[in-house]
């Protein structure tokens, strides 16, 4: 994409998105969709737990309006009547009167938190847990359960998923920001790519362009040959923390909030420059602005791909545009696995070893209801998911091509998938 149509493209998606993300009438229609499936379930009220991860942080990203926190554990009530009420770590207050007026700092957020409960009444309600077993602590359960110990707690996460799963249009702007904001920065490291060049620095060009663009958080991934299989990318920092304050420098404000607090994290960068022989990936995991993930992988070399890396990309990619075709309305989510293993299979590979996931959703989280492997459901318009069908192969030859795949976000319409990043897959070869 030339500058100039992206610079178009990132301010078309600005203008969808100002203000939607953040106004008051879309925490009511968040809050409010929720306690739809509060009724439906006859719950009294829903407690929400979350860790500073890329994993859960983003409920409280949904339902309250904060991103990039790092935290052990915050809890958000949501009464089925009512103002929400959020428990958090004393280190780290947030003032958030537009959308939860009563945030409590506490270091033990389960006492607090049935006190309060009992206050409002709730103390011998039906409760639904959202986010219990992988952000609760035990300390905080503890509290909670010997506080409220006539309470029935049902777990409640197919409610948040079922509420969630199906994005806005002001959501689905948000990713195609994060999509065009990620282009961008492909593109600008690709401008750096030659023998002789470190790896570090296409990784701090690569971060520097999501900055500058207000990403909140950035995971930029740099392999070669030979690969070190899945996970294993040398170099691949994650960058998180407040989005950077807009406004040049000012003299000291004894009152200024500090934002930016960048933290940086992953294996130590590849130290050795590129090499003229190198089959170089690029992948990143991308929050834009407004905390919506996207990725994208692109795969180079200095000179021709030789024919096993084309006939290998090949079949990744056929088993992309198998399931890629499948992400329409009233599919289930279990004939995407059955496609992508159906063209391995064919091609003498098993996948008996692959454990990871083959696609799953994404929005403020980075990995979202659907799951594939996971629990069949049933696709539906507005869903966003992450496509990288993977594949289990033996040292050797993981080492020699395992990180060949495509990867992108798509958006499921009425009337089909839509790819976010890249419009096609193409096997790079820079001219150096």
């Amino acid at each position: 994409m030339h500058a100039d149509t992206q610079e178009s493209a990132i301010a078309a998606e600005n203008t969808d998105i100002a203000g939607h993300l953040s106004s008051v009438a879309e925490r009511d229609r968040r809050h409010g969709a929720l306690r739809e499936q509060m009724n439906a379930y006859n719950l009294d009220a829903l407690l929400i737990a979350a860790r500073g991860d890329a994993s859960s942080r983003g409920r409280l990203t949904y339902l309250a309006n904060i991103r990039n926190f790092v935290e052990p554990c915050s809890i958000m009530l949501l009464p089925l009547e009512g103002a929400p009420v959020l428990f958090m770590d004393p280190v780290r207050i947030y003032a958030l009167p537009d959308w939860i007026p009563d945030v409590r700092a506490t270091e033990d957020r389960g006492r607090e938190l049935a006190i309060c409960m009992s206050e409002l009444g709730l103390a011998k309600s039906r409760i639904g847990t959202i986010g219990f077993e992988d952000s609760l602590t035990l300390k905080d359960w503890r509290s909670l359960s010997k506080g409220m110990p006539n309470a029935v707690f049902h777990p409640a996460d197919s409610i948040y998923e079922a509420a969630t799963c199906r994005k806005s249009k002001e959501e689905v702007s948000a990713l195609r920001h994060s999509a065009a904001i990620v282009r961008r920065a492909a593109d600008a490291l690709e401008g750096l790519l030659r023998p002789g060049v470190l790896p570090v620095e296409l990784i701090a060009e690569a971060h520097r362009s999501l900055r500058l663009d207000g990403c909140a958080d950035a995971a930029v991934a740099f392999s070669r040959r030979p690969f070190q299989g899945l996970g294993c990318r040398a170099g691949g920092w994650l960058i998180g923390g407040a989005g950077p304050d807009p406004a040049p420098l000012a003299p000291p404000d004894p009152h200024c909030v500090v934002a930016g607090g960048w933290l940086i994290g992953g294996t130590a960068p590849d130290p050795a420059p590129l090499a003229r022989d190198d089959l170089i990936v690029i992948e990143m995991d991308v929050a834009g602005p407004e905390g919506y993930w996207v990725e994208i992988r692109r795969r180079y070399r200095f000179s021709a791909f030789p024919d096993d890396e084309r006939r290998f990309w090949d079949m990744r990619c056929e088993a992309f545009d198998r399931a890629f075709a499948l992400m329409k309305p009233g599919v289930d989510s279990a004939e995407l696995e059955q496609a992508i293993n159906e063209v391995y299979r064919r091609n003498g590979y098993s996948n008996h070893g692959q454990v990871s996931l083959h696609a799953h959703g994404t929005g403020v989280n980075a990995v979202e209801a659907p799951t594939c492997p996971g629990a069949a459901r049933v696709l539906e318009a507005g869903m966003a998911i992450v496509l990288h069908p993977l594949l289990w192969l033996e040292r050797e030859e993981s080492r020699a091509l395992s990180d060949l795949s495509p990867v992108d976000a798509v958006v499921i319409t009425d009337s089909g998938p839509i790819r976010l990043v890249d419009g096609h897959d193409e096997l790079s070869v820079v001219d150096a």
